[in-house]
């Protein structure tokens, strides 16, 4: 069987089976990317969620789910605490969006100080530089010393600083810096991200 060919338009992340030299969603020249089609995936082609799963691979009844051992981590923020449910989910990602200059940066800095209490936190800054954010993180008095800065954009270098240092929690700023070099659309993009 032959493979199938995608094309993914690194704008507004269209997908279409034929090339074209404008997106027929957005309009925009020259965005569509050949992608190749996902592999299977050991074991017959199934992804499943992170967790415990059941043997036979049978429907749960919802009711019959155990949370008592999900573990929620306080922000020290009590508003964002609430909002996430009673703390952000270990091994969860949360994204915190809004417009430019509003203290998205300020409120990552406070949450990483805040988590420091519970375990070593990485905060990659791909905005900022080291200096940059020592001077941000001096005006509002962190300076825990398992807090680790890391700026750096390109995703392969953050992914091994993660592995090396095995922080707890990891906080990137922000993600529309971030790039996969072999993924050939600009940083901030739908493809990218």
């Amino acid at each position: 069987m032959k493979a199938r060919t995608l094309f993914v338009c690194g704008e507004c992340g269209n997908e279409t089976a034929k090339w074209y030299g404008k997106c027929p969603s957005c309009g925009n020249w020259n965005t569509l990317q050949e992608m190749k089609p996902p592999t299977e995936v050991p074991g017959g082609g199934k992804r499943r969620a992170p967790g415990p799963s059941v043997s036979d691979n049978t429907p749960v009844a919802v009711g019959k789910i155990d949370t008592a051992k999900e573990i929620r981590c306080s922000t020290g923020v009590g508003e964002l605490d609430r909002v996430l449910g009673g703390g952000a989910v270990q091994g969860s990602l949360v994204l915190l969006g809004g417009e430019p200059g509003i203290g998205k940066s300020t409120l990552l800095l406070q949450i990483s100080g805040s988590l420091c209490r519970q375990g070593s936190v990485l905060y990659v800054t791909g905005e900022e530089s080291l200096r940059q954010f020592k001077l941000r993180a001096q005006r509002l008095g962190i300076s825990p010393e398992n807090l680790y800065i890391y700026a750096e954009t390109r995703m392969d270098d953050i992914l091994e600083a993660a592995q090396r240092l095995s922080p707890s929690f990891v906080m990137v700023d922000s993600i529309q810096t971030v790039y996969r070099p072999e993924i050939s659309s600009a940083p901030g993009s739908v493809t990218q991200i």
